[in-house]
């Protein structure tokens, strides 16, 4: 394993942070600072899957949505409802996953 310059210090710094937390002294069993950063890491991609599932169309019913913005057609029906894995019942409405899609980029603010 790499060592970089300061690990002491910051390893040490981690540790008091720990022994002065709010709640009181967390008991030795507490995660190194190493897999903290790595289960920090980790969790960062949930978010990605509770998009995917809030707005990837199912299988089915993925060739039926309409992703185009108009058309020429003024009679043509649009499809934009469709099922995904978390709206299997109740199809979610394209400005929905829209939303969804913004919010996981931290982008709801702009919307």
């Amino acid at each position: 394993s790499e060592q970089c310059e300061g690990q002491t210090q910051r390893t040490e710094l981690y540790h008091r942070c720990w022994e002065m937390w709010t709640f009181g002294n967390v008991p030795d069993w507490h995660p190194q600072l190493k897999n903290m950063v790595l289960l920090s890491w980790a969790a960062a991609f949930l978010q990605l899957i509770y998009v995917f599932m809030e707005t990837v169309p199912l299988p089915s019913d993925m060739w039926k949505v309409d992703y185009e913005l108009g058309s020429v057609d003024r009679e043509k029906v649009f499809h934009t409802k469709y099922r995904t894995p978390y709206h299997r019942d109740i199809p979610q409405d394209h400005g929905s996953a829209l939303f969804a899609l913004a919010e996981s980029n931290g982008s709801q603010l702009i919307v």
